[in-house]
């Protein structure tokens, strides 16, 4: 008689149990669905509660930690844009929940436009990637139409300061006052056809009657202007920040390299109390109206923004976490060590500031587009 190992035994014995429980488990399930069909109220109500955690998002903490926040840089190192994108990746992760890294990154073109066209299309939906935008960007679809996309579909953090921009001209130039700038033949520098430069450059020549103005633009950032210009291959530009001479040229307020000629923003500056405003020239109803609807953009100096169309909650957490990093004495501290003026809109208040300026009336709109179009 032919014998048989344990070990044979053994592994028959386990194959028999295995099968066994299989069998067991089918049967089970058997009966189970059989009783759900019998029970469909029963089969309704788990089929709700499954489709419930399917659709459950997870919480915040869970989805941000161990992740990396991508904050796209739409102009070249060393201008305002840059410093104060810099300033904000600093600071931003410690209040969003989870604390992810906040990884600057550059994406430089078309003054800013290349950033905000990737942000309101191919860029991640999910609320890790967010870019500064340019402030002219805003409202170029109802002024000047060269933006291919409606920004009011972004969706808006918060901007970290509002600001007043100035025309200059470096030191030997024979320009040297706003009168001159009206008056007198001068080359001014652009970056591309929502820039501010060129933005702020178009506007004084066309509404001021300025043909004297000529425009040179094309310049990959506001830092290449300034050099063009201290090179002297321009005289100037207008729409530099004056948070961006403070910070990134003091030596030129310092040493006097540069002519000051006019400040162009919604409101003074109290810094600049001898130089004089665009806004003192405009002498009828015309001007006026063109400038405060142009120059509605530096309330909103430095803003950021998400993409359309992020999970239910995302925008909320990420407009929490900047206004509580407005808030916090760390940064606080860091943006004076800086020099960076610090004066938040938060991102309802931007949705509001456009509704209100897309809503201006239609003449008035027109004024302006004229007065943005290049002649």
């Amino acid at each position: 008689m032919r014998r048989v190992s344990r070990s044979r035994y053994r592994t028959a014995h386990v194959d028999s149990a295995v099968a066994f429980a299989w069998r067991r488990l089918c049967l089970r399930c058997l009966v189970f669905r059989a009783w759900l069909w019998r029970h469909r109220g029963m089969r309704r109500f788990l089929t709700i509660m499954w489709c419930c955690l399917l659709a459950l998002p997870c919480r915040a903490e869970d989805f941000y930690a161990g992740r990396t926040i991508t904050l796209l840089i739409g102009h070249p190192a060393g201008g305002g844009y840059d410093l104060y994108s810099r300033l904000l990746a600093a600071h931003l992760g410690r209040h969003v929940p989870g604390n992810p890294t906040v990884l600057p990154k550059e994406m430089v073109g078309a003054g800013g436009i290349r950033a905000a066209s990737f942000i309101i299309g191919p860029a991640p939906r999910d609320g890790t990637m967010i870019s500064e935008v340019t402030r002219t960007i805003a409202f170029d679809p109802l002024l000047r139409g060269q933006v291919k996309f409606d920004p009011r579909q972004l969706a808006w953090i918060g901007s970290i300061s509002d600001d007043v921009t100035v025309c200059v001209t470096r030191r030997e130039s024979p320009i040297r006052t706003v009168q001159d700038l009206l008056t007198r033949p001068v080359r001014l520098g652009g970056e591309g056809p929502a820039s501010s430069p060129d933005t702020m450059t178009t506007l004084i020549r066309t509404v001021f009657g300025a043909s004297n103005i000529s425009l040179v633009t094309g310049y990959p950032g506001t830092a290449d202007v300034t050099l063009a210009m201290l090179r002297g291959e321009i005289d100037g530009l207008c729409g530099l920040s004056w948070d961006t001479i403070r910070t990134a040229h003091g030596d030129w307020l310092r040493d006097r390299s540069v002519n000051l000629l006019v400040q162009v923003g919604a409101q003074r500056s109290p810094e600049l109390p001898d130089l004089p405003a665009l806004a003192d020239f405009a002498v009828d109803a015309r001007q006026k109206s063109v400038l405060k609807l142009v120059l509605a953009a530096e309330l909103m100096a430095r803003p950021f923004a998400a993409p359309p169309d992020m999970p239910p909650g995302r925008l909320e957490i990420l407009r929490k976490a900047f206004d509580e990093t407005m808030k916090d004495p760390q940064f606080q501290a860091d943006a004076k060590a800086r020099e960076l003026d610090v004066a938040p809109m938060s991102g309802s208040a931007i949705d509001q500031l456009l509704r209100d300026t897309y809503a201006t009336p239609p003449e008035q709109v027109a004024e302006a587009r004229t007065a943005l179009t290049p002649h």
